[in-house]
């Protein structure tokens, strides 16, 4: 890689993350000025599934929250993955985590009075209220007091994983991001599943509206995105046949929601072949993608949704397997026990659903053309409403290592 592009870059993740840790407002808008270009088409995609910020003012915005009220974001600056796209186009991908602080706060507690009451009381009518209904609300007030009301007696760090990413535009000598996004790294059912409200259909509301700001190639990248779908939901699935139709073969590079970054070609076509045995079939939302090209260089946002199938027998043996490992464990009995508790309302949570499920999912592509539009880049990553798995061990509830 040229050293003066990898120099040039390194610069901005710096700067990214002195900011994040001096947590300055006096100089949130010459930070965010720094950082970010001022287009109309600059966008930033947080951890949440509402967290979708188009244009400089409302990524501003979110850089104040995160300042004021997330965890301790550190990056690891020595392992960033740098791509150079095109002349003044570049990607980069790096790991990092956010460090939260969890402990018994009476007033946290209180204020999850309102999430109770507007998740499973508001609009409660007992006499239209099906069983189905009944059960699945009883549940997910289980699930609730368990994560979240039971708590830590004494402050308890956690080092939540994320998988940051980018794309920089140079203008005027200076690197600047177009497209950023954070994402939670995770094996598990994300929450988000159990909370599905507006904020589901205002997130594609948002790109709709944001087509305006789309321009380039944009129907050929939409083909192509189209041909990943339905690549994917082909019976014969074959991942070495997907990687070759539709993947750039030089230095490609594919995120996992657990958090691989992949980037050798075979290990890339195990990764497609391993999320083909999870989720049996891929839907984008193609039509409402944020999509914007220059030259040789693509780059989108779409939404979309995974179905796949949890055996409640494989979830039912995950949880005493590791019910047990936790009881092995030489550490506060207290906490083994609230532990416990918690996964078992996950599983109860997950169980009732069935073992069929819709996930919500966020697509990022970043494309590359020569003779013709390929997918450089892919990440696809969950949403998380409640940060609250990182709480505990995890349970892997796909069954899987």
């Amino acid at each position: 890689m040229n050293t003066i592009l990898k120099n040039e870059i390194m610069e901005v993740l710096c700067d990214f993350q002195k900011g994040y840790t001096e947590r300055n407002l006096h100089n949130l808008d010459n930070y965010t000025k720094r950082l970010f270009t001022n287009d109309a088409d600059v966008r930033v995609i947080g951890t949440s599934p509402g967290e979708i910020c188009l244009g400089f003012e409302k990524i501003k915005q979110l850089i104040e929250a995160d300042w004021k009220y997330w965890g301790d974001v550190s990056c690891d600056l020595n392992n960033p993955i740098i791509v150079n796209l095109d002349e003044n186009i570049a990607f980069i991908a790096l790991k990092g985590s956010v460090k939260l602080t969890f402990k018994y706060d009476e007033k946290k507690i209180n204020s999850l009075k309102e999430v109770i009451n507007k998740n499973i009381y508001e609009e409660l009518d007992f006499d239209t209220t099906t069983y189905k209904e009944l059960k699945q609300k009883v549940f997910l007030l289980n699930w609730t007091i368990a994560q979240w009301c039971i708590g830590y007696p004494e402050k308890k760090d956690h080092h939540i994983p994320l998988i940051i990413t980018g794309v920089l535009k140079k203008q005027t000598d200076k690197w600047k991001f177009k497209q950023m996004s954070f994402s939670v790294s995770s094996l598990n059912v994300p929450d988000y599943l159990f909370f599905r409200n507006s904020n589901d259909s205002e997130a594609k509301k948002q790109l709709k509206n944001f087509k305006q700001n789309c321009y380039g190639e944009t129907e050929e990248i939409q083909i192509l995105l189209n041909s990943l779908q339905n690549y994917w939901n082909e019976n014969e699935f074959i991942g070495t046949n997907l990687f070759n139709k539709i993947f750039d073969n030089e230095n490609p590079l594919i995120i996992s929601p657990e958090g691989n970054l992949i980037t050798h070609k075979d290990k890339f076509i195990d990764e497609l072949n391993c999320m083909k045995d999870i989720w049996n079939e891929f839907n984008l939302d193609i039509e409402s993608s944020a999509i914007n090209t220059e030259n040789n260089t693509g780059w989108a946002l779409t939404l979309g949704t995974v179905k796949t199938k949890i055996s409640s027998k494989i979830l039912l043996q995950s949880l005493l397997n590791k019910s047990k490992t936790i009881l092995d464990n030489k550490c506060n009995i207290k906490q083994q026990y609230i532990t416990i508790l918690r996964h078992i309302s996950s599983v109860f949570m997950i169980e009732n659903q069935g073992e069929d499920f819709e996930i919500p999912i966020r697509v990022e592509t970043v494309f590359s053309k020569k003779n013709s539009w390929k997918i450089k880049y892919i990440q696809i990553s969950y949403g998380y409403e409640l940060i609250y798995e990182h709480r505990t061990k995890k349970l892997n509830l796909w069954g899987k290592e």
